[in-house]
């Protein structure tokens, strides 16, 4: 995440800093000139809103942040993959799910020779021109199916 801070922000940040650590020494010399304009922050931009907390309020609250968005994914139930005989043929063909699109070929052996059909609730369906007409094959070779490729 991008911060812009203001001067009176930055200025509090090292007098914090200075208080909590002691004098920056002078023999390692400057960081730099840190001080932009408001009409440096516009040519930036167009809508950066400067911070007016001290780069460690910003940091401390970053952290805290992070740690709910860690718990609150925590809290999340384990993923589930679906069942394979809930998946697309684009799918099936594209996870290597071999023993399903075994199943469905002796259903339909005629699948193997004619293009993809367009299912766009299947996650994995292309959608474009390029793949107007994609072939069981063809997708299979592209994602590194070998087992779909030899069916």
């Amino acid at each position: 995440m991008e911060h812009w801070f203001t001067e009176a922000a930055l200025d509090a940040s090292v007098t914090d800093l200075v208080a909590e650590r002691g004098l920056f020494p002078s023999h390692l010399g400057t960081t730099g000139e840190f001080r932009i304009t408001p009409e440096m922050w516009e040519d930036r931009r167009g809508f950066i809103t400067p911070e007016i907390r001290t780069v460690g309020e910003v940091t401390d609250a970053e952290v805290q942040h992070l740690k709910h968005m860690g718990e609150m994914a925590a809290a999340q139930p384990a993923y589930t993959p679906p069942p394979d005989e809930s998946l697309g043929l684009w799918s099936l063909i594209a996870g290597d799910k071999a023993e399903r699109f075994r199943e469905l070929l002796e259903q339909h052996p005629a699948m193997a020779n004619d293009p993809l059909p367009r299912d766009f609730s299947d996650n994995y369906c292309y959608s474009g021109d390029e793949y107007e007409e994609c072939y069981p094959l063809m997708l299979a070779a592209e994602c590194s199916s070998v087992e779909i490729a030899k069916l």
